[in-house]
């Protein structure tokens, strides 16, 4: 009795774990089948695996999926099929990825569907600000953030963005709840994320300008060595055996055309285009990078096809900062191109005067804290306030201006808001 006990407990245990296996074995399966049919260009019949994979597990991973695929499907930015776009975006936020909502920001603030009351702007405009404060990854917070700007840079008027917003502020959370889960990474490699920076941003600038001479410094112990011509041939063959959406390596051969032909001369940087991108394709190859290079490859591609945008290519010098931008966070030496725009750097500032005035105030006398948390006007509070602030401009000088991060003007324009309050 026990051994027929123990064999059907067995065959039971071999159901249950052959049935399992079957189950993600034939889930990876329709993910692979769905991949090779939007590579090549058959984006309904992948919109229909992945839709009947998402019935299934109605999980954020495979709404996201299927957003994708259906946004990445559209021929033009007045195809109806991006509503069906927003759709499944709205319903990978429902299920806590709100760093989903860029993309509704995106198809409000590019695209061109009046009958869905698309472009909205200030909708975009508002999304775009939400996230900006409370997206999950970096990426995604500085990439709205420069959205944000560039929107507000659109309106040459002076007017009251915060009031604007909160015209909006109903629309968004309707998008993004208020109450909604906190967001979950969504561990899709084949997902294509929009990295696209503030190109324009003088801090953005200067950093850009910082890592081509890095790179130029560098380039003389490079084993790996490709001139301007070449690069462009090994790009071009590395695009078409990219495992990335055919539609970015459309985007992306496009713009090596682009620079090809016109080859603009960077004044900052006394470099072609064609130069530079040489430069960033040979520090790639380099040795420190060995491990690293099949991500710096593909993510070098997805920086060209990003210097797309509404079918045409952006500027010269947008083009060769995204160029630069490949190597960030990537290179095996993560101080080679560390690269912030000028809100980042405020953020940094606000956080280091208020780590800087605890640190002064610990040090302080007890007649010195006691008159300046009263905010009294005698001598003492006097004392440990002018301390403060004498502590924060020798410590901000050598980190932001001896660094070349922000200039004296800069620095100063900076730190007269965040004085004042001390």
């Amino acid at each position: 009795m026990k051994l027929i006990l123990k064999v059907l407990i067995t065959i039971f245990i071999i159901i249950i774990t052959y049935s399992g296996y079957y189950y993600f074995s034939q889930k990876e399966n329709n993910i692979n089948i769905a991949n090779k049919l939007q590579e090549s260009g058959k984006y309904d019949k992948a919109t229909k695996i992945a839709q009947k994979e998402a019935q299934n597990v109605k999980e954020s991973v495979n709404y996201y999926y299927i957003a994708e695929i259906i946004y990445n499907s559209c021929i033009s930015d007045s195809d109806p099929k991006l509503i069906q776009a927003i759709q499944y975006y709205q319903l990978t936020i429902n299920s806590g990825y709100i760093d989903a909502g860029v993309r509704i920001a995106d198809i409000y603030n590019y695209c061109n569907l009046p009958e869905f009351g698309i472009p909205n702007k200030q909708l975009a405009r508002s999304i775009y600000e939400r996230l900006t404060r409370e997206g999950q990854d970096p990426n995604i917070r500085m990439e709205c953030a420069i959205k944000f700007n560039e929107i507000s840079n659109e309106n040459k008027k002076k007017v009251n963005l915060r009031e604007e917003i909160n015209k909006s502020q109903k629309e968004t959370n309707k998008i993004i709840p208020k109450d909604i889960i906190k967001p979950k990474k969504i561990p899709i490699n084949n997902i294509i994320r929009n990295d696209s920076q503030n190109v324009h941003d003088s801090g953005v600038q200067r950093h850009i300008k910082k890592t081509v001479e890095k790179l130029r410094n560098l380039s003389k112990y490079n084993q790996y060595s490709s001139n301007p011509k070449k690069t462009i041939t090994e790009i071009k063959d590395q695009i078409k055996q990219a495992n990335i959406l055919a539609r970015k390596k459309v985007l992306a051969i496009k713009t090596l055309d682009c620079m090809e032909k016109d080859n603009v001369n960077i004044m900052n940087i006394d470099m072609n285009e064609t130069e530079v991108l040489s430069l960033v394709w040979n520090r790639c190859h380099s040795i420190e990078n060995k491990y690293n290079l099949e991500n710096l490859k593909e993510n070098l591609i997805l920086q060209l096809a990003d210097c797309i945008v509404q079918n045409k290519p952006v500027c010269p010098q947008g083009r060769v900062s995204r160029i630069v931008l490949t190597l960030q966070k990537i290179d095996a030496d993560e101080s080679l191109c560390d690269i912030k725009p000028k809100w980042a750097i405020q953020e940094e500032l606000q956080q280091l005067v208020a780590k800087i005035r605890e640190e002064t105030l610990k040090e302080a006398s007890e007649a010195e804290i006691s008159a300046y948390n009263q905010d009294l006007e005698t001598p003492d509070n006097e004392h440990i306030t002018q301390r403060i602030k004498d502590n924060i401009n020798k410590r901000t000088l050598k980190e932001y201006q001896i660094t070349g991060i922000l200039t004296q003007a800069e620095l100063k324009k900076e730190l007269e808001p965040l004085l004042s309050e001390i």
